[in-house]
């Protein structure tokens, strides 16, 4: 199966080329500032006044910042070399056509392998036996004994069933002895009133009113 490609797009092309520009970049300033930094251990004249990069702390900066510098540049132009290849590619597609692939399966690929059915063996009947003609047939083979057959255990009876215990009769309730009658209060004897004089004798009620009225 052909698969042909008649346009990349812009954007996806440009994002995906600059980060991996970025990070290869990166890569290769770490690698040019080892291989710095180990000259200007083995010649001090490297990295010292009047030397490549005028003194050493200018020297230690410029190695420090080289693997930053080498992502940002080769992240920029070279993404940007990518982007104007895409745009060539895409106005040659349009005129002549994409490039094609060809897709199929991979030979090399071992695929498991079945298992060998092993033929089966017709199993053959034994051949009978020869009759002679006019031989009488034999006689039939006697049937096999029937077994014995064993004695049916015995049946134990099943113990009686205990009664249940009697109900114990239920207790009358005793009658509720009624109150007995309130005892009438008795009135109180009318009181006398003591004499004026200790020395004079008490009368009676009606003589106490006779003298009153008089």
């Amino acid at each position: 199966m052909k698969i042909e490609v008649k346009k990349l797009d812009l954007w996806s092309v440009t994002r995906v080329s600059f980060l991996v520009y970025v990070v290869v970049g990166f890569l290769i300033g770490i690698l040019y500032a080892g291989f710095f930094a180990m000259l200007a251990a083995v010649d001090p004249s490297f990295g010292g006044r009047g030397g490549m990069f005028g003194g050493g702390e200018v020297a230690g900066i410029v190695i420090v910042l080289m693997p930053f510098l080498f992502a940002l540049g080769a992240g920029f132009f070279y993404t940007l070399f990518t982007v104007m290849a895409v745009a060539v590619y895409n106005l040659a597609a349009g005129w002549v056509g994409g490039v094609e692939f060809t897709l199929g399966e991979n030979s090399t690929v071992l695929r498991p392998t079945e298992p060998a059915v092993q033929p089966t063996q017709a199993t053959v009947a034994p051949p009978a036996p020869s009759v002679s003609p006019g031989a009488p047939p034999p006689p039939p083979a006697p049937d096999p004994p029937a077994p014995p057959v064993q004695p049916a255990a015995p049946v134990h009876p099943a113990p009686p069933v205990q009664p249940d215990p009697p109900v114990p009769p239920i207790q009358p309730i005793p009658p509720v002895q009624a109150e007995p009658p309130a005892t009438p209060v008795e009135p109180e004897p009318p009181r006398t009133p003591p004499p004026d004089d200790p020395g004079e004798t008490p009368q009676s009620p009606e003589e106490n009113d006779k003298r009153d009225t008089d």
